[in-house]
């Protein structure tokens, strides 16, 4: 869309799709699509990956173990990897999208509400309250987006306005996905981890 802005206007077009959404169509929209697949292909590692560590508390990796059947403090620590895994993948699908529809925002209503709800543990309240506003500014920057100056957005001259604002959401997008990526890892990290160090493990496990 920043190409879009400085480049001559007869480079571009503009049309709803199949879908019925607006593709604009150009110079390097094929290298963007790339990407995409390629953020896409790491999201499914990403969630296979989390998958491993929150189901199976990382079986076979060095410091971790299967978790007691009855363990309150494991079940826990599960709970809330589970909240940030969700987030994170849920947030990841829409950064690696092709399209950005502005009701993907809704989605992270629901893993964001539970977060807060089921009440973080100590640490992991202040990563909460950063996602949170993240993610409401992302919404609130989609709303100026569409359906306010749309229009502006996918006419023949786009506006510096909207495409500004436009390109602010996504950068938001990315290091909100960025950031619940981060903390899904640690916390899915934790759930595995030995809670009794054995004498040759010759370091603290954290």
């Amino acid at each position: 869309m920043v190409q879009r802005l400085v480049s001559p206007d007869d480079s571009w077009s503009v049309a709803v799709s199949s879908f019925h959404a607006y593709e604009i169509s150009g110079p390097g929209v094929a290298g963007w699509l790339q990407v995409s697949s390629a953020a896409t292909a790491a999201l499914l590692a990403l969630t296979a990956l989390l998958g491993w560590l929150i189901a199976l508390d990382g079986m076979g990796l060095p410091g971790h173990r299967r978790a007691l059947p009855a363990d309150p403090d494991r079940d826990a620590q599960r709970h809330e990897a589970m909240l940030w895994a969700l987030l994170a993948i849920i947030v990841g699908v829409i950064v690696a999208n092709k399209a950005f529809s502005p009701q993907y925002m809704m989605w992270l209503a629901g893993p964001l509400a539970m977060l807060w709800a089921e009440g973080t543990r100590a640490g992991s309240r202040r990563p909460a309250r950063r996602v949170t506003i993240m993610a409401l500014a992302a919404a609130g920057l989609t709303q100026l987006v569409f359906p306010l100056n749309y229009t502006a957005l996918v006419g023949d001259h786009p506006g510096g306005f909207v495409t500004t604002v436009l390109v602010a959401r996504n950068l938001v997008m990315v290091g909100l996905a960025l950031h619940c990526t981060r903390h899904a890892l640690r916390a899915a990290w934790r759930v595995g981890l030995r809670s009794d160090p054995t004498p040759d493990s010759g370091r603290e496990l954290v």
